[in-house]
């Protein structure tokens, strides 16, 4: 066996290919300075609005907080999102479901992705970098704030995880913290 036997039957490494050769060469000549990572998102976003248009519901404005062709509104990051749902149907309905919602651009990508990907399981101390990434970004906002504050408020949060009372994953109903969404709680005495 030669070696360009051998190298075609290798796998290919990264992600497979969605769109043509043909319709790569054509998003490279519209966007030659864009990286590839651009390109692929805003093939994608032109995928979900094309398909958004053949929708029968379109010109009714079902869609139109997605995409406003009378103005210049276009969420972009969501749309592309949007393009890598195989299914138009699915597609469709969890477009109408984000146009009802309007959830902020984070959230709308995550559940795209979870619905896309599955659950994952999260990355090992996954949970603890990211505490230690909101303490230090509570730290960057509010630098008089001293360690013993610090550690006051992740023995509140031990409490408040350990109060509710299950072995479950995760609660059926969010943590509740201070009352009144951000007052300070009395210590104990």
């Amino acid at each position: 066996m030669g070696n360009s036997e051998t190298a075609s039957e290798k796998p290919k490494r990264g992600r497979p290919r969605r769109f043509s050769r043909d319709g790569e060469a054509v998003m490279l000549g519209l966007y030659s300075d864009k990286g590839e990572r651009q390109r692929g998102n805003i093939a994608y976003m032109i995928l979900a609005v094309q398909r958004l248009q053949r929708h029968p519901d379109f010109d009714a404005g079902a869609f139109r907080w997605l995409w406003n062709p009378g103005k210049d509104d276009l969420k972009h990051t969501i749309l592309s999102e949007l393009g890598r749902i195989e299914d138009d149907g699915e597609m469709v309905l969890v477009a109408r479901d984000l146009c009802a919602m309007k959830p902020k651009t984070k959230d709308a990508v995550t559940m795209i992705r979870r619905l896309r990907l599955g659950e994952r399981e999260p990355r090992p101390h996954q949970l603890q970098d990211e505490l230690v990434a909101t303490i230090n970004d509570f730290w960057k906002r509010f630098p008089k704030t001293t360690r013993a504050e610090v550690l006051d408020a992740l023995d509140f949060v031990r409490v408040v995880v350990r109060d509710d009372g299950s072995d479950a994953a995760a609660p059926s109903h969010p943590l509740k913290g201070t009352q009144g969404g951000g007052g300070r709680r009395k210590k104990e005495e």
